[in-house]
């Protein structure tokens, strides 16, 4: 039986799932999983044995002197030490690193002693940081395209964006049996092009959901147990992790200033997620704060006749595809990753920042394109497209073909 090793930094949220989600057809296909992560918020996974590998307190210290020293990756010798003795007491035959950010790990280390080592390693992009050197989020900025330095995010009080750019490249020179996937097309173009990650074989393998849960389940009465009063206005469902107010990254921002502009456009906005205390809305908005019931979230994805994406920078959005498999069109900010792997029939995206148009296109369009034949048709396109068994089935073709190779 082969050992299949993940790496991340949560066992929940998007990531977790995903790996869950691998995990769970891995192991139908004879693979043995095993998760390291810093923290373990579910036990009930039987397919995935995982283990601990870090505090809250080692992180915070992590993430304090990288602060001072701008070394975001490179912290963590102690626990990677560890989690390099837990790959080797497993006899892992493969590595799977997702997220390895969040100050748990020394990133450099870990991948020079695969390299080394000569393990097979799957190495995905979630974020931008292993193919920058730097940046979850590069945003507008592409010096991470020639060596970084002089840095426009100013994360530390030194930059020495030059030298982890230097490191980070080092890591993947020359780097055997090592595949790197990307969760989107635009993911796969920037990783494909940096200089840090040149000469490496590139896969594309979106983000997967669970089409079990996500598909059109439109509920009779569904606002009344909110106690929402739609009162014959068309709504609008906003999906985020937190509601800032007024954070422009995360949209927020945006989103108020949409529906102050949209305030006589008979038209309701439904905040689902956590929410910042004393944030002041307009009566339009309706902030139903985090919803933890991903059945409760796909019935309001289904229910509503648009969901609207205002966020700066995204390499995926879950969101986008959950939305699309209950049936239900995407208007928003070009991010990057949204764009790229929406339905292009069924959603439509403007220059970031840009309100007037993003107005536009919703009033002209997408506010009344919603039918129920036109959500039938959009949830059986996404489904095909985002479910979760096709991407770990992606996932189980490349551990194949690299554990092959490795027999060879």
């Amino acid at each position: 039986m082969k050992t299949v090793f993940f790496l991340n930094c949560t066992d929940s949220g998007s990531t977790g799932k995903i790996i869950k989600d691998t995990a769970m057809v891995a192991s139908q296909q004879g693979y043995r999983c095993v998760l390291c992560t810093p923290v373990i918020a579910d036990q009930n996974h039987a397919e995935l044995k995982k283990y601990q590998v870090s505090n809250r307190f080692s992180r915070a210290i992590s993430y304090r002197i990288s602060k001072i020293t701008g070394n975001r990756y490179g912290i963590g010798s102690v626990t990677t030490a560890s989690i390099i003795r837990k790959i080797r007491k497993e006899k892992a035959d493969l590595v799977h690193i997702h997220c390895a950010n969040g100050n748990f790990m020394n990133i450099y280390m870990l991948l020079k002693w695969l390299k080394k080592n000569k393990v097979p390693t799957v190495l995905t992009n979630h974020a931008e940081f292993f193919y920058t050197g730097n940046c979850p989020h590069a945003f507008d900025c592409d010096r991470w395209l020639t060596g970084c330095g002089e840095c426009p995010q100013k994360f530390s009080k030194i930059d020495t964006t030059t030298k982890w750019h230097k490191k980070m490249r080092n890591c993947f020179a020359d780097f055997p049996n090592l595949v790197v996937t990307s969760v989107s097309p635009w993911v796969l173009s920037r990783a494909a092009k940096s200089p840090i990650m040149e000469n490496l074989d590139h896969r594309l393998v979106a983000n997967g959901i669970n089409t079990e849960i996500f598909h059109r389940c439109q509920q009779q009465g569904l606002w009344q147990q909110y106690n929402i009063q739609p009162d014959g206005r068309r709504v609008i469902l906003y999906v985020t992790a937190c509601f800032y107010g007024d954070d422009p990254r995360k949209g927020s921002a945006y989103l108020l200033r949409l529906a102050e502009r949209m305030t006589n456009k008979n038209v309701l906005f439904v905040v689902a997620g956590n929410c910042v205390d004393n944030v002041k809305v307009p009566d339009n908005i309706v902030l139903l704060g985090r919803i933890s019931d991903q059945k409760e979230l796909a019935a309001l994805y289904s229910t509503a006749d648009l969901t609207l994406i205002t966020s700066q920078r995204e390499t995926f959005s879950m969101p986008v595809a959950e939305s699309m498999c209950c049936g239900t069109p995407i208007v928003g900010f070009c991010a990057g990753g949204p764009e790229s792997i929406a339905l292009k029939d069924y959603s439509e995206f403007v220059d970031f920042g840009d309100v007037d148009q993003l107005e536009k296109v919703i009033t002209q369009k997408w506010l009344h394109f919603k039918t129920d034949d036109q959500s039938v048709k959009i949830s059986e396109a996404a489904i095909q497209t985002y479910d979760k068994t096709y991407m770990a089935n992606q996932y189980l073709s490349i551990y194949n073909q690299l554990l092959e190779n490795e027999s060879r």
